[in-house]
């Protein structure tokens, strides 16, 4: 296991296609401030810029800009270089929650009040497609998506169908990670890190971590399968490195 970051707390971390991490951080220099800071997929610093979009929830890389989910119910829109370019998105929106897109540009957003939302690219509301009370997590891969729901984790298609379900038994699923074979990831409020097979076949406990989780990303850009695991919690990213069979 590593670990870096640089004294903000940080509340989410998202991996951008050329294998950056995204980190949006709560951070304390004489003011109340927040700050996105941008990582190399080595852990080096790439860029860092401020500005008060809140507690803020999770970051979006789309190329041409950043989408950040706001405490104060937005997704905020910034350049690369952290202009801030407008707000993205701001009906049906309260306090912050992760944010994903699929391949067409949609983006999806949990909440913990109607499930999860679905805006198009331009940041328009279309729907809400999984109207359960709360969803903690949110994942986009392989055309669907992941919601973190209690103990368990649902597979949606994109218009909401239910395609799998996939369950740790007790407690409360926190952050949900997929790598490029399909397996699923799933970090709890008891610090355990589950693995799940494609299938839905739980093959147990992965891992402990020192802190409860509050993101996990599959470095899959970052080197070839198997990849590292990065886990955010406390005031540091540790990077779990997957062993080959």
């Amino acid at each position: 296991m590593s670990s870096f970051g640089s004294g903000g707390i940080p509340v989410s971390c998202t991996e951008a296609p050329d294998g950056r991490i995204l980190v949006p951080e709560w951070y304390y220099g004489g003011t109340y401030s927040n700050r996105l800071e941008i990582f190399n997929a080595d852990g080096s610093d790439s860029s860092t810029f401020v500005e008060d979009f809140g507690y803020g929830g999770s970051a979006v890389y789309r190329g041409a800009d950043i989408l950040v989910s706001s405490f104060y119910g937005k997704i905020e829109r910034y350049s690369n270089s952290g202009q801030h370019l407008g707000v993205f998105a701001s009906a049906n929106l309260s306090g912050c929650g992760p944010i994903v897109q699929d391949f067409a540009g949609n983006i999806y957003r949990a909440t913990n009040a109607h499930g999860v939302d679905k805006y198009d690219s331009a940041g328009n509301f279309l729907s809400y497609i999984y109207a359960h009370s709360f969803a903690d997590d949110l994942e986009f891969f392989g055309g669907n998506l992941y919601v973190a729901s209690g103990s368990s984790a649902v597979k949606l298609s994109t218009s909401g169908a239910v395609v799998q379900t996939f369950s740790v038994g007790t407690g409360r699923i926190d952050q949900l990670a997929v790598d490029n074979q399909g397996f699923l990831y799933a970090a709890t409020n008891s610090k355990q890190l589950f693995k799940f097979a494609p299938d839905g076949t739980n093959l147990g406990v992965l891992a402990t971590l020192p802190a409860r989780c509050s993101s996990l990303i599959i470095q899959h850009s970052a080197v070839p399968e198997p990849a590292s695991i990065l886990a955010l919690g406390g005031l540091a990213l540790v990077a779990i490195r997957k062993r080959r069979r």
